[in-house]
């Protein structure tokens, strides 16, 4: 979504005052009542009147800590970030619309979760996911014995999974207070099931009786909680949309997600993503309109865009090319996978400091007509990072701040270290003051 005063701009406008445009999206990143806490509010305060608003509730006084130092432009931050990413990294599925199975690494060790136990404490929101299944984690007991034990009780935790082991776990999660689970499900039956996740015949049921157990435990342990399932919409299982719906309400699910296939401009080899766009099924006119109206009928809360199922996955240059491609037997993909050396040890890896090289100049290509301040919160509120290399992302869309190293969490490191790194710091002012950085004003993320 475009700013207001991006529009107004572009209309030939001079736009409303910087300091009072600020859209309502990014006041409501933070879960602080409005308007007592809005931007708007919050930039006539001083650091007395931040102090006279503080608790003593080290989760609700970091929360507002970091929206006074957004909201002030500050660069070098007091407050924890209260976004978090566990990361993950093994995957037992082999889904033709997912790359994470072709990319091996060593298992994430239990001490690095540890390092990140002062993050946790000051965490709103915890997500349980990567690139991969969270529940096969060798050491995913103590993982959530520390969540338990260290995270807030009133924060969000949740997880993503493919459920296959999730009866296994589902006890214990609900003992730790993680009150939000996505399931990634995507079939009606077990042999479409086995087709586009590739778990085998006998994951499906399994999956089934997992959600099912989940259901009933934490309406009487954690009412709280909320169950849904993902479906990606594909040529495989797009006839099977008013079952689903219907096996979902029998399971107890509570809430659906439609999603759209990702466009691609290449395909990955080992993965036969040139057979899953729906459109390519011969009836899908009629297949989409019959899922529409189950949509509309089903009484669970449902997120679906059926007008995006039929747009193109592929360029158009080279459509014809991959629909060409034949099928690789799932037997032979062990070829495609990629082994990630550990790293664990290192403690040479680069953390953010300015490249000798400088800072890019300010690009001329500003395709939304962005100035500063832009008001994006990640650089303040979130923490990105993968597990294969412990690289810390600045935020959602870019991997790396320009003019300045990769950022590494290593080993024995500081958390200040990377989250107060120059290229955090360096990327802060520039939102704030100036000039944005190439990624920014060609992110497609920001309001």
């Amino acid at each position: 979504m475009i700013g207001l005063n991006q529009l107004l701009r572009a209309a030939g406008f001079p736009g409303l005052p910087v300091m009072e445009a600020v859209d309502p999206a990014v006041d409501q990143s933070w879960p602080l009542a409005l308007p007592e806490f809005s931007v708007v509010r919050m930039k006539h305060w001083t650091e007395s009147v931040l102090q006279r608003h503080m608790r003593g509730d080290r989760l609700f006084d970091n929360l507002i800590l970091n929206k006074y130092e957004f909201v002030k432009g500050i660069t070098t931050l007091r407050s924890y970030p209260w976004r978090l990413s566990v990361p993950f990294i093994l995957c037992n599925a082999r889904c033709d619309f997912c790359s994470a199975w072709l990319v091996r690494g060593e298992t994430l060790p239990l001490e690095f979760i540890e390092s990140l136990v002062p993050t946790l404490r000051h965490c709103y929101e915890i997500d349980m996911v990567g690139w991969g299944e969270p529940l096969i984690h060798p050491e995913l007991g103590a993982i959530i014995d520390i969540i338990k034990r260290e995270v807030d009780p009133r924060a969000k935790v949740s997880l993503t999974t493919n459920g296959i082991k999730l009866q296994d776990w589902a006890d214990r999660l609900l003992d730790a207070n993680v009150i939000s689970y996505a399931i990634s499900m995507h079939a009606a039956s077990a042999a479409t099931h086995n087709d586009v996740m590739g778990m085998g015949l006998q994951a499906f049921d399994k999956i089934c009786a997992g959600i099912r157990y989940l259901a009933e435990q934490k309406r009487q342990r954690l009412p709280k909680a909320e169950v849904s399932t993902a479906f990606i919409v594909m040529r495989q299982n797009i006839a099977e949309i008013p079952e689903y719906l219907t096996l979902c309400q029998d399971l107890g699910v509570e809430k659906v997600f439609f999603r759209t296939l990702k466009p691609v401009d290449d395909i990955t080899p080992g993965l036969d993503y040139h057979r899953l766009p729906p459109y390519l099924h011969e009836d899908f006119a009629a297949l989409r309109d019959r899922a529409v109206t189950a949509i509309a009928a089903s009484p669970l809360r449902i997120v679906a865009t059926p007008d995006t199922w039929s747009t193109p996955v592929f360029p158009e240059t080279r459509a014809a090319e991959f629909g060409a491609r034949p099928a690789t037997p799932r037997e032979e993909r062990g070829q495609f996978i990629q082994k990630i050396q550990r790293i664990d040890e290192r403690t040479d890896l680069p953390a953010g400091d300015l490249d000798p090289a400088g800072i890019p100049a300010h690009p001329i290509d500003n395709p939304y007509l962005r100035t500063p301040p832009m008001r994006c919160p990640s650089p303040y509120t979130a923490f990105y990072i993968n597990g294969f290399d412990r690289a810390v992302s600045p935020c959602c869309y870019m991997t790396q701040v320009p003019g300045h190293q990769m950022m590494h969490y290593s080993k024995g490191m500081p958390f200040d270290r990377i989250w107060n790194s120059p290229a955090m710091v360096n990327l802060r002012k520039a939102l704030h003051g100036g000039p944005l950085m190439e990624p920014c004003l060609k992110c497609p993320f920001y309001w």
